[in-house]
């Protein structure tokens, strides 16, 4: 009933397909991701369009992480000073960080960066963290990555979940993701950059 809407009926694909069929279509200047299982806060798009500068090209917020409603712990996004210690922080999350800097949520990006990049539809594990090192290397520089201080992202954690389940593949599928990562960064020319390779070796 509202216009601003679209809904897409597909067979389902797993979430990379999801996402990806939300890109084909999607029309506005920015994009952002929320899981089936998570939720935003009442007016969260409003504050989230308030804190776009128009020259940033990556909006990164923090996140709550819930079971059962309860809020275990909230997120703060560390600063970094370089596109190459962005990079670093994606591969191999800084326990600071926690595992959340390479997920897709509570972020938001320009849309017109986005015209060549997808989520890998053979990863269901990182899916993730590629798709962000992409959208990295179409930033010249951490100068265009602007870190918000507020909470409006909330993570539910559900025991049982696609993402808690046993994974029998997952040596191969984490072999599958690591050689994607390599590829990206071969693109990025961080090869030998002493902190992603650090990074590249905790993977």
């Amino acid at each position: 009933q509202d216009s601003r809407v679209k809904v897409i009926h597909k067979e389902n694909g797993g979430v990379s397909s999801a996402r990806n069929a939300g890109l084909v279509v999607c029309t506005g200047d920015y994009v952002t991701f929320l899981d089936s299982d998570d939720w935003l806060d009442i007016n969260a798009c409003k504050r989230i369009i308030d804190e776009i500068d128009g020259k940033s090209l990556l909006y990164i917020w923090n996140l709550r992480k819930c079971i059962d409603n309860k809020i275990i712990y909230q997120t703060k996004t560390i600063q970094t000073y370089s596109i190459s210690e962005s990079v670093a922080h994606i591969i191999a999350s800084p326990k600071k960080q926690r595992s959340y800097i390479r997920a897709i949520g509570a972020k938001v990006f320009k849309r017109e960066l986005l015209i060549n990049i997808t989520f890998p539809e053979t990863l269901y594990i990182g899916e993730d963290a590629c798709f962000l090192l992409n959208y990295l290397s179409m930033i010249d520089n951490n100068n265009n990555i602007k870190i918000i201080n507020e909470c409006w992202y909330n993570y539910r954690i559900i025991q049982g979940s696609a993402v808690r389940k046993h994974k029998p593949d997952l040596i191969k599928q984490s072999i599958l993701q690591l050689e994607a990562i390599k590829n990206i960064v071969k693109k990025l020319r961080l090869e030998n950059n002493k902190c992603v390779n650090t990074a590249l070796t905790m993977f």
